[in-house]
């Protein structure tokens, strides 16, 4: 098989994960205690402007803009790893 094909196959997100499971550990894991308080950061925001957010989020409106928000932080977190995994 190319290899070229193979580092590119899959989704962002499939891709992602490949990462967190084979990067250095102590990178990974900061790299997942920033996205957690990132994510924390954000929903303390959105509980004080729109505390119904959480229900039109279960409703899962907007989701091809989610799925693309999602490719994109999932290659932003893998350039934030890879460039610190060399």
């Amino acid at each position: 098989m190319d290899l070229t094909h193979e580092i590119f196959e899959g989704t962002p997100e499939e891709r992602w994960l490949e990462i967190l499971f084979h990067a250095n550990r102590t990178l990974v894991q900061n790299e997942l205690l920033s996205l957690l308080e990132r994510l924390s950061l954000l929903e303390l925001s959105l509980d004080s402007l729109d505390p119904s957010w959480e229900e039109r989020l279960k409703a899962q409106e907007n989701l091809s803009e989610v799925k693309k928000k999602m490719g994109s932080l999932a290659i932003e977190s893998m350039g934030r790893i890879l460039s610190q995994n060399e």
